[in-house]
């Protein structure tokens, strides 16, 4: 599921917050599925002309989920 926290328009320019969350049944990122419900945020920022995205650009936080479906460990926790 995939939630919009922000939206913002200036011009030609949109910013996105967003949330998405789903749970892990499948191959992701060359991980096995582990059934966990994984969550991850992100901004996206496109510009738009005449009613169609010409530019994007984005971020996404995908420390956690990827902590949680033990894809990696910090370093010298027990």
């Amino acid at each position: 599921m995939l939630t919009i926290n922000q939206q913002i328009a200036e011009g030609e320019w949109v910013a996105t917050s967003i949330v998405a969350r789903g749970t892990h049944q499948g191959v992701w990122l060359g991980i096995k599925p582990t059934s966990k419900v994984l969550t991850y945020s992100g901004v996206n920022v496109d510009r738009i002309v005449d009613g169609r995205i010409v530019e994007h650009g984005g971020a996404a936080n995908l420390l956690s989920p990827l902590l949680e479906a033990g894809a990696i460990r910090i370093v010298g926790a027990e």
